[in-house]
């Protein structure tokens, strides 16, 4: 989609006075929404601002820099959760050694101890100048994130990057359609005019591959000129890295033959992720 002047000079102002930055998805997204929320994220993780991403997913792909990208129902307060039976605990105490807070449980005698891998740690609430939507049809999609925070989403501008049918909800929408979305938010990053996370374009950069099928033809000159401009700007081809390792390996003499690139899954067809367990619910 192509912005108008004014929409441009808008988004830009926006982007500026920010410095938290949502990108969220629906609880239960394809795999180009959260690869393209992750790109764009990770790219705004910028000296002077801090994405946060919002969602409720499990991510199956090993996409690079895949750790730094966890979806959350807040990124406000932080929640400690843990199994408890008045009649199994003795008392729960803090204590602050060194400048750090601990939280310590007694149990009861004869009560065995807690399994370490029963507590979870998440947040709520959102401390965000900014919501950038990926890929969803209506705020209510968003679940938790939503639930948890609507007088947020009403304050707050919401730039919307939405399918072709969907209807914007934005204050700014851009319309997602080539190679999954990825040529639309380089061009939102070159109208913001500033040097992106490397992280985020490294991602970009898988998901064009993953998008086109590894550049299987036909490829439009849109989608090389993205390309393009992701490698100028430092993004690493991740699978090309892989196919250099490969031919060093190989002129070493460690194997016979050299071996085809590992390549990536072609997304011949939308992909649901998994999704995984719900938010800690606030009510």
């Amino acid at each position: 989609m192509i912005l108008e002047q004014n929409q441009a000079e808008e988004l830009v102002e926006i982007f500026k006075s920010a410095k938290n930055i949502g990108v969220c998805v629906a609880d239960q997204p394809l795999v180009d929404e959260v690869l393209l929320a992750a790109g764009l994220g990770l790219s705004l993780n910028i000296e002077g601002k801090k994405s946060w991403f919002g969602g409720n997913y499990k991510i199956d792909l090993n996409f690079p820099h895949k750790e730094a990208v966890k979806g959350n129902a807040g990124n406000r307060d932080l929640v400690i959760t843990l199994p408890y039976k008045e009649a199994e605990v003795d008392r729960i105490a803090t204590q602050t050694v060194d400048g750090r807070m601990r939280i310590v449980v007694e149990p009861k005698n004869e009560v065995d101890l807690m399994d370490e891998n029963q507590v979870e740690i998440s947040y709520q609430g959102l401390r965000v100048d900014l919501i950038i939507l990926v890929g969803t049809k209506q705020l209510s999609d968003l679940g938790e994130v939503y639930n948890q925070n609507r007088l947020v989403f009403q304050e707050v501008p919401l730039i919307h990057l939405h399918k072709p049918a969907v209807v914007g909800l934005g204050k700014i929408n851009f319309e997602i359609r080539k190679a999954k979305g990825v040529v639309e938010v380089v061009e939102m990053l070159k109208k913001l005019g500033m040097k992106p996370n490397t992280q985020g374009l490294d991602v970009l950069m898988w998901s064009l591959r993953y998008a086109t099928g590894n550049f299987r033809p036909p490829i439009t000159a849109e989608v090389l000129e993205a390309a393009s401009w992701l490698i100028k700007q430092g993004a690493v081809d991740m699978e090309v890295k892989q196919a250099q390792k490969i031919g060093q390996v190989w002129k070493s003499g460690s194997w016979g033959m050299p071996p085809m690139p590992t390549g990536l899954p072609i997304n011949t067809q939308p992909e649901n992720i998994q999704q995984g367990a719900k938010p800690i619910s606030t009510k």
